[in-house]
């Protein structure tokens, strides 16, 4: 199996030991984990978008705030506010 290496700062590492240890599992293979559900993600959102399409998304917004393109943060909360109001209601469990 083809192997990479890769630089983790001292406070990722020890995050990533700590995830590790939480799952019984060597640090090597709770990054193998995280790669995949990483990879996963990116092929099969759950708005039918690929990788691709939601990093094009995602740099369009990017460049809208870059050239001063804003939401007024009230009219924004305004929309959310009707949004969260038209969503079923969640049973706590």
């Amino acid at each position: 199996m083809p192997e990479i290496y890769i630089e983790l700062s001292d406070e990722t590492l020890e995050r990533l030991t700590a995830y590790a240890d939480a799952l019984e599992m060597t640090p090597e293979a709770a990054l193998t984990q995280i790669v995949r559900a990483g990879l996963q993600n990116d092929e099969s959102r759950p708005d039918g978008a690929t990788g691709d399409e939601y990093r094009a998304f995602v740099q369009k917004g990017i460049d809208s705030a870059d050239r001063g393109d804003l939401e007024d943060w009230d009219v924004v909360k305004a929309r959310l506010r009707v949004y969260m109001d038209e969503q079923p209601a969640v049973a706590a469990e």
